[in-house]
């Protein structure tokens, strides 16, 4: 009687399912993977969606108004249906430092061109002051704002006036 070697041995089997799993896992990883980029991509993208529509809100609602007749600090739920995210907005005024030019002279006519120059950089830097303002705007969410994405851009007032008086 002949014997047949027909099939395959137990090592062998043994050997291809590891192999097949060590392939399924890593497949299955990587989907994983894959699908939590996939949501982080679509936050990500719906949070900045968020801020560019606030900002342009905060845009619309300063439009033709003073600086001092918007509020500075504002908090609230964003636009239906996001409910679940906080919108807010900060606006701050920029503080220029205090420029000076040239040195102490015992020059007569020197002094009294650095007094006006410093005059002049005062003048400027009080306008600049008044006239810029710093807007942040900020989506934050999860179970308790946990999460949060800012956005800021500066705004000049045309409007405001230059003033010569000190």
């Amino acid at each position: 009687m002949s014997k047949s070697n027909s099939g395959f041995t137990l090592i062998e089997v043994m050997i291809a399912l590891a192999i097949m799993t060590i392939a399924f896992t890593s497949i299955f990883q990587i989907q994983s993977d894959s699908s939590k980029a996939i949501r982080q991509s679509k936050e990500t993208n719906l949070v900045t969606m968020l801020l560019k529509n606030y900002m342009i809100d905060t845009e619309h609602e300063f439009e033709g108004r003073a600086f001092t007749e918007v509020s500075k600090e504002k908090v609230s739920k964003c636009q239906e249906p996001y409910e679940e995210y906080q919108c807010s907005r900060v606006i701050k005024e920029i503080k220029f430092p205090q420029l000076s030019f040239g040195q102490n002279s015992t020059d007569p006519e020197q002094a009294q061109s650095n007094q006006m120059i410093e005059r002049v950089t005062k003048l400027i830097t009080k306008f600049l002051t008044q006239a810029i303002r710093e807007v942040t705007v900020t989506v934050a969410w999860g179970s308790k704002y946990e999460y949060k994405v800012s956005l800021s851009t500066y705004w000049v007032n045309l409007n405001q006036e230059f003033s010569i008086n000190e």
